[in-house]
């Protein structure tokens, strides 16, 4: 999975990063990857594993775990 800048407009990128792991059976589909968008599939049909291009969602991590930070302070008086 790649997110953030490398997930959502870096097709040479992911290509390349992903070229030492054909031993493993990963194949990415060139024009999938040269046309995706964030939060698409990127792989071949004969890839291993499917591999994807995300959107990075920090923000939403960053809340998660504030919201279970502050949800375990709550103590009844």
């Amino acid at each position: 999975m790649f997110t953030d800048a490398i997930g959502e407009s870096e097709p040479k990128l992911r290509a390349q990063a992903w070229e030492a792991f054909r031993y493993c059976g990963l194949r990415i589909n060139p024009e999938l990857n040269d046309e995706a968008q964030p939060d698409a599939v990127v792989s071949s049909a004969d890839s291993a594993v499917a591999i994807a291009a995300t959107k990075g969602r920090e923000d939403w991590q960053i809340a998660r775990e504030a919201f279970s930070v502050f949800a375990g302070m709550a103590q009844p008086i």
